[in-house]
């Protein structure tokens, strides 16, 4: 019965590889830059360490596939997890910023071999029917780590020190590591079974009917879509406590928000995938792009003691990024042949990447000179309507492709 059911405990080893590598190694590094920033470290030099780690995996995003293709998904996603251990371990070896810099190195190298390139490659193997709801349970991930670990690690962080929870981290990634090492399979055929799903009883993913990836100028646009996209993605999710705190809210509140924050992309994750197998990814991705436009708007009016804006902020983001983290896996199944899938998601993180290098330190600088987040805010608004209007036209683009490549079929 067990072995029947595989294919969703797969799912759940996958959850676990997003809560650490995604979660615990990058998302809830914005629940410490206010302790990390009360060392007299400057805003510019705490939010370097989140471009630090950025910079780290858009370097492994080029060599992702080639690793993957020399090392199996299995090993090489334990043994990235284990490097997110490490990078805590690093952490709570800190006090100076070089330090805190290294550890977002190693934590760059975990996110990248141990998150969303080697999960949806996992998640293509195993399923060949309900792939958008597979993606987003296991990017539900990063939801419960923000849920469940930014009010711990605050606790721990205001009880014990930086340290202590560092290490308490630490602990747990590693145990994460033997858990996922333990439950994954390459593919079900190793366990003589087949995909989840058949043509009768789920819908499949649609690939392009092109019979190539996307034209060179539709390469360039994507690029230019995801690093807008990455810069907001990004971004966003490593300010929203910062932004809570210096708008006159406390620790506690802003690790609540954080905490909300999570809950919301858990919903916002299994809602866009049921969605998505629905309506299909354009059509979802436009309904969540403009939820994440309209839930930046209220950080305008937090000013300390408007609790209402103040939840308002991650409740409205937390249901409209999942498309950050979903979207690519989907888009790269629409714009291009099944044979270039992993070439075109490859190519799409690499530039989400790189806008998170560009744009993540961009939050520090303004508060530097200006003294709040708001404006950032608004500046990852903007960037989102930017993504969504790219992206309509990525798929327009594509559809005029594949009804040229019909008429020359008749």
């Amino acid at each position: 019965m067990l072995k029947k059911h595989y294919h969703w405990i797969i799912c759940f080893a996958c959850t676990l590889l997003v809560f650490c590598n995604m979660g615990l190694c990058s998302t809830i590094l914005t629940v410490y830059l206010p302790f990390i920033e009360a060392q007299g470290i400057s805003g510019a030099m705490g939010s370097a360490i989140i471009t630090v780690r950025c910079i780290s995996s858009f370097i492994c995003t080029f060599i992702v596939a080639f690793f993957f293709n020399k090392v199996s998904l299995r090993t090489g996603t334990a043994a990235a997890t284990l490097l997110g251990a490490i990078g805590y371990v690093i952490f709570a070896a800190g006090g100076s910023i070089i330090t805190y810099y290294i550890g977002s190195v190693i934590f760059g190298i975990s996110y990248c071999f141990g998150c969303m390139i080697p999960v949806s490659l996992i998640i293509t193997n195993w399923f060949s029917g309900k792939k958008a709801l597979a993606l987003g349970i296991c990017t539900t991930g990063s939801g419960f780590s923000t849920m469940i670990f930014a009010p711990v690690m605050t606790s721990l962080i205001t009880k014990h020190g930086l340290r202590a929870a560092f290490i308490v981290g630490a602990v747990f990634i590693a145990a994460c590591a033997a858990v996922t090492f333990l439950l994954i399979r390459n593919a079900p055929e190793d366990m003589g079974l087949k995909p989840y799903g058949t043509a009768e009883t789920a819908k499949e993913v649609k690939y392009s009917e092109r019979q190539h990836g996307p034209t060179r100028f539709e390469y360039f646009m994507m690029a230019v879509m995801m690093i807008v996209m990455g810069g907001a993605a990004i971004g966003y999710s490593s300010h929203i406590s910062i932004l809570t705190t210096t708008s006159g809210y406390s620790h506690e509140t802003a690790a609540l928000s954080v905490s909300l924050l999570g809950i919301m992309l858990i919903i916002g994750k299994l809602v866009f995938g049921q969605v998505a197998d629905r309506l299909r990814a354009l059509k979802t991705s436009v309904i969540f792009l403009c939820t994440f436009v309209i839930g930046c708007l209220p950080s305008i009016f937090m000013d300390g003691s408007n609790m209402l804006m103040c939840f308002a902020v991650p409740v409205l983001l937390g249901l409209g990024s999942p498309v950050y983290t979903i979207g690519p896996s989907l888009w790269s199944a629409d714009l291009a042949s099944k044979e270039y899938y992993a070439k075109v998601l490859q190519w799409l993180l690499i530039f989400y990447n790189l806008g998170g290098i560009m744009f993540t330190s961009v939050p520090g600088i303004i508060a530097d000179h200006t003294g709040e987040y708001v404006t950032s805010f608004i500046m990852f608004a903007v960037m989102a309507a930017a993504t969504m209007m790219i992206l309509i036209w990525c798929y327009a683009s594509a559809k005029k492709h594949a009804r040229a490549v019909l008429q020359e079929r008749n």
